[in-house]
C-alpha cells in the first residue's frame, strides 16, 4: 500500500505514530491527548511525548497522559517534543512557547518527576540540529545498516481512523 497522502489525515485529533525497525520500536505522541486504551498492544521502547499545551492542564490530567501514553507502551525512554515557540525561525536554539500560551516548565518538572521515580524510564531532552541514538542499549555501535533486512512497519492511530502504512523490503 503506498503511503498515506496528506488528505488521509483529519484534523481534530491526536495521531499517534508507531514504527517498528530492527532495533527497537518508536512511539511519536505528536500532542498532548489520548484516548484510553487506544496503545494496547502497540509496545514501544522510545517515546517522543508532545508536551505542547499539557501545561495548562491539571496534575490528574497529566499523570494520565502519562500512564496512558509512556507507561502504557512499557517505554524505556521518553523525550519530549512538541514544547517550541512556532513563532520563531529554526535558525537559532528552541525556545519554549510563551507563558501565555503554555507552562512548558511545569510540563517538564511533572514528567521529570515521574521519570525519577520509575527504576527503568530514562528522560533526554533533544539538542536542535543533533543526531540522536534512540536505541542505545542495542549497543554503541550498533547502526541501522546492521540489521538484517526488514519490513518498516509504521502505523498511524486516530481514535476512529486507524491508518497502517507498510513498505516491504
Amino acid at each position: 500500500m503506498p503511503p498515506a497522502t496528506v488528505f488521509a489525515y483529519a484534523e481534530g485529533g491526536t495521531y499517534s505514530v508507531h514504527v517498528e525497525h530492527p532495533l527497537g520500536r518508536l512511539l511519536i505522541q505528536s500532542s498532548a491527548g489520548y484516548v484510553k486504551g487506544a496503545l494496547a498492544g502497540y509496545p514501544a521502547d522510545v517515546v517522543l511525548l508532545g508536551i505542547g499545551a499539557l501545561g495548562r492542564s491539571d496534575a490528574q490530567y497529566k499523570d494520565e497522559y502519562f500512564a496512558e501514553v509512556v507507561e502504557a507502551v512499557g517505554a524505556r525512554r521518553v523525550i519530549p517534543i512538541h514544547y517550541d515557540d512556532f513563532l520563531l525561525p529554526l535558525a537559532g536554539p528552541l525556545r519554549a512557547n510563551p507563558l501565555l500560551f503554555d507552562d512548558v516548565t511545569s510540563s517538564l518538572d511533572c514528567l521529570l518527576a515521574r521519570a525519577e521515580r520509575s527504576e527503568r524510564l530514562a528522560f533526554h531532552m533533544l539538542r536542535e540540529w543533533t543526531r540522536v541514538v534512540l536505541f542505545p542499549e542495542r549497543g554503541p555501535d550498533a547502526k541501522a545498516s546492521d540489521a538484517a533486512p526488514a519490513r518498516l512497519d509504521v502505523r498511524a492511530r486516530r481514535t476512529d481512523t486507524p491508518i497502517t502504512v507498510r513498505r516491504g523490503r
